[in-house]
């Protein structure tokens, strides 16, 4: 989807207010407080359904790694285009540093169409290596903000780490700078 004021859909809050519906608090709170030293840790499956027929799952795995963070996923889905059944995978792979600021991030999508993204945040601007389903390369540079927030197209997961950034802080709206890698989409996202 590409939203054409350059801006994160004004319903994204929904999906962390469901994740929290679904997931309950995040795990380094204990009875409404603050954890000194928080862990950010989580792993699960998600149930993806359109029209309330299951076209997916996503497998995830939030872990710590090298003092950081290592938010992986396999999805696969299976859908419906011009009355032909179509298969794929996709692996988000998000590397975070120990305050949830985006390092690295590679996506890979495998089956009828391939591509892959490939993202370095260590500089500024951030380079985005795009391999297209045409077998095509792509090179962009962004300029993002260091704390971005990722939220790639059908990466439930990354919802999640939206949901722990916020609580990082005190409460209320907060607007981050945010960043949907397949759609080369940067904007923001008020969270409440």
């Amino acid at each position: 989807m590409i939203f054409p004021d350059s801006k994160l859909p004004k319903y994204a809050w929904l999906a962390a207010s469901l994740l929290f519906s679904i997931c309950g608090t995040p795990p380094f709170f204990a009875a409404g407080l603050r954890s000194s030293s928080p862990k950010f840790e989580d792993a699960g499956t998600f149930i993806l359904l359109l029209a309330g027929r299951q076209i997916g799952t996503e497998k995830f795995q939030i872990r710590p790694s090298g003092g950081g963070i290592k938010a992986c996923a396999e999805i696969q889905f299976k859908v419906s285009q011009d009355g032909k059944g179509l298969e794929f995978k996709t692996y988000p792979d998000l590397i975070l540093n120990s305050q949830l600021q985006p390092v690295a991030y590679t996506w890979n999508q495998q089956g009828a169409k391939s591509s892959q993204i490939q993202i370095n945040f260590r500089e500024s601007p951030a380079t985005v290596r795009y391999h297209t389903i045409h077998g095509q390369q792509d090179d962009r540079e962004f300029n993002l903000a260091r704390d971005v927030v990722i939220l790639d197209d059908n990466v439930i997961d990354q919802y999640e780490l939206l949901a722990w950034r916020y609580s990082m802080t005190a409460g209320g709206k907060q607007t981050f700078a945010a960043f949907i890698p397949q759609e080369a989409l940067p904007g923001t996202i008020e969270v409440s």
